[in-house]
């Protein structure tokens, strides 16, 4: 059942109670003495950030990562309390009042942005709180294995920074590697040669935590786990997780078809004999991509209801001839369960050939999101 109005028949439905649950299971697989950076970046990976954000505070998580400045800015007005980490676009000097003003804390990986904010901080008389990132072999964001060591002969120079973290980042956490184990030594070894010490060192992601690599740190930095998604779905026997997001809509049409009739844009779907056609009223603006054209299914009374023809702007249509008494208004399910069967972010991800997180991040903010009621007695 969805909490709050919507003019719309189509909604995200959130369930912080899921949310609680694998709050609770990545920590009892980490351990008590390792700590959780719970990544909130992309509006939660489409969950609604604020909402998000204020459930895993309550819940005792009082590290979030963000991507941008602007996310982070959001959340501090919104009241967000806890610790806020910007991984991608907090080094910039143009941006150093901002972070200051809104206690955020930078992820830094170029040397020279490093020593000008240290300078921005000593002229302030303040220490800035930061985190360090190395590239270990991912070849994307971080201090280069080349020159590690001239970036740490030069750590002690700066004052007014306070070393809170250092990490990197697993390009393939998802699958057993040696490239994950080169990573893993890489690290150790900047670590260990530091001459500052770091309050938390972290390099686990989702994928990485299910696989047990590099938990052995004293922080990981959860995302797509948060939210009850698996990196790859055979990692779902590694841990339990509860969904946070299902998709839901209604019929708001039924019309019959015959034999040799075509559907939607373009006739890319002919009917092969009679049937009747139920119209949903969500399409590729709201986030349901034209990928899904004529490949997706949704559950209507429990039961597989696959798209014809392609999907348009605000509808997309599906057959249910072989579905019995189904009416106006009855409960469409493009992700989630019902009835005892369920579409899961996975099975929507490898139909299309996507990921989870881009089907997640995706859904856009013409969707309404609502938090699911939760019973009393439960």
């Amino acid at each position: 059942m969805r909490a709050g109005h919507f003019y719309r028949q189509s909604y995200a439905e959130i369930d912080l109670s899921a949310l609680r649950f694998n709050v609770g299971q990545l920590q009892k697989k980490i351990g008590p003495h390792c700590a959780i950076m719970a990544v909130i970046k992309a509006n939660a990976y489409g969950h609604g950030d604020v909402p998000i954000a204020r459930a895993l505070e309550k819940m005792g998580i009082s590290f979030l990562a963000v991507a941008f400045l602007e996310e982070g800015i959001r959340l501090r007005e919104q009241g967000i309390d806890a610790q806020l980490v910007i991984l991608t676009g907090g080094q910039d000097p143009k941006y150093f009042k901002e972070l200051m003003k809104y206690r955020l804390t930078p992820v830094f990986y170029d040397l020279d942005y490093l020593t000008a904010y240290n300078q921005f901080c000593r002229k302030r008389n303040k220490r800035g709180k930061v985190h360090l990132k190395f590239d270990t072999g991912m070849n994307r964001l971080g201090f280069s294995i080349t020159r590690s060591d001239q970036v740490l002969e030069k750590l002690a120079d700066f004052k007014n920074i306070k070393f809170e973290g250092i990490m990197t980042h697993f390009a393939n956490a998802e699958r057993p590697s040696h490239h994950n184990q080169q990573q893993i030594r890489r690290f150790t070894a900047i670590r260990k040669a530091s001459p500052v010490k770091f309050d938390y060192s972290h390099l686990a992601n989702s994928g990485a935590i299910l696989n047990d690599f590099g938990v052995n740190e004293n922080m990981v930095r959860p995302g797509l786990t948060l939210y009850g998604g698996y990196p790859v779905s055979a990692l779902k026997s590694k841990l339990p997780l509860h969904p946070v997001m299902a998709i839901k809509s209604e019929v708001i049409q039924l019309k019959a078809v015959q034999r040799g009739d075509a559907i939607s844009y373009g006739y890319t779907h002919r009917f092969v004999k009679d049937t009747v056609v139920a119209t949903i009223p969500v399409g590729y603006a709201d986030g349901f991509t034209r990928f899904f054209s004529n490949k997706g299914e949704v559950l209507i009374g429990g039961r597989r209801a696959s798209i014809v023809g392609v999907v348009c702007m605000d509808v997309f249509m599906v057959d249910i001839g072989h579905i019995p008494d189904v009416s106006l208004g009855d409960e469409v399910v493009l992700m989630g369960a019902q009835k005892g069967e369920s579409i899961s972010v996975e099975d929507l991800a490898e139909r299309i050939g996507s990921i989870p997180w881009e089907i997640l991040c995706g859904i856009s903010s013409r969707m309404p999101r609502g938090m699911k009621r939760q019973d009393p007695a439960a």
